[in-house]
């Protein structure tokens, strides 16, 4: 809806990943509205049931921007037609200046049930799914008390990482934490997640090795 609305007096920025029918790589669009572009079938899958008695007719599909899933009724392959720029995952933030909205309501926090978690590996990285502007191909990592995000610029290819003191398991939790705190980013981009992932290790141990001598109690 906010992509489809006119321009109003908030500046929007939208990020969309698409398929990418020409390589490995999704294609990444980040642009302000108005420059920013969807349709209302953007992002649409539909699935067709191969044992229907009345068949649905797929013409007035093709060619548009939605994702069609079946099967073969005889083989029972499963197969996916996706058009080249098919919406896979968007996003929008307002930018609005500090000072201009006071008093906004908030929501009355709800406590949830949490599942146990086993707790993971340390300095063993996790794959993370979800983006973050032109960030790609997440993982995460608990060293030491600390969570490692490391991920690639989809737009140079290359590795970088950085790190928060304290536990998180998803990306969406890590970005929600407070980073005014102990947040420590990594002094090099690298060609791997590997190398990434010991140069942000390297700024961690140089960090503790800091505070241990700065406070020897």
């Amino acid at each position: 809806m906010r992509a489809l609305a006119p321009s109003g007096r908030v500046p929007v920025v939208f990020t969309a990943v698409r398929y990418n029918a020409n390589g490995p790589d999704p294609t990444i669009i980040s642009a302000p509205r108005p420059d920013y572009r969807e349709t209302l079938l953007d992002g649409m899958h539909v699935c067709v049931n191969p044992f229907a008695i009345h068949q649905m007719d797929l013409r007035p599909f093709a060619g548009r921007e939605i994702a069609l899933h079946g099967c073969d009724p005889e083989t029972g392959t499963y197969f996916v037609s996706s058009p080249d720029g098919f919406l896979y995952q968007h996003g929008g933030i307002s930018l609005i200046q500090r000072g201009t909205v006071q008093g906004a309501p908030r929501a009355a926090p709800i406590e949830y049930k949490r599942q146990t978690k086993p707790q993971w590996a340390e300095g063993e990285l996790q794959s993370a799914s979800g983006f973050v502007g032109p960030f790609v191909d997440n993982h995460l990592a608990h060293y030491r008390g600390w969570t490692v995000l490391v991920a690639r610029d989809s737009i140079d290819n290359v590795w970088s990482a950085q790190a928060i003191r304290g536990l998180h398991r998803s990306l969406a939790e890590y970005h929600r934490a407070d980073k005014r705190g102990e947040f420590l980013l990594a002094n090099e981009w690298c060609e791997t997640k590997e190398a990434a992932f010991q140069a942000m290790l390297r700024v961690i141990e140089k960090h503790l090795d800091a505070r241990t001598k700065a406070n020897p109690q």
